[in-house]
């Protein structure tokens, strides 16, 4: 669900992470999302994606920001299409840390 404070639009991302004592199969997940803003009047807008993680942090934080503007049909300058965020990197990365964190966990224990 997209959130909308003025100008700037916010959604909220869930990313399920394994627990310390859980193993599972890594896999890489592409996904992109598309939001639809609605009809937007001429301006600047912000677009903001928060990630929290499941069996990780309790808190949202500021995954990625990104800036656009909107021209009037008035102005000259071309209207271009406004690339959303996408999470898929933020998924690669933390399966990409989920498969470190396991390989460091199991060679203490081999010790």
């Amino acid at each position: 669900m997209v959130h909308r404070d003025g100008n700037t639009f916010s959604v909220d991302v869930v990313v399920y992470v394994p627990r310390k004592d859980e193993f599972v199969s890594q896999v890489v997940h592409n996904e992109s999302n598309v939001y639809r803003l609605g009809r937007l009047e001429a301006g600047e807008y912000t677009f903001k994606v928060y990630v929290q993680t499941v069996h990780g942090s309790s808190e949202y934080w500021l995954e990625r920001e990104v800036r656009f503007t909107v021209f009037s049909s008035e102005d000259d300058e071309a209207v271009h299409a406004v690339e959303l965020p996408n999470v898929s990197y933020v998924l690669v990365l933390l399966a990409l840390t989920s498969v470190v964190t396991v390989l460091l966990k199991v060679s203490k224990r081999r010790r």
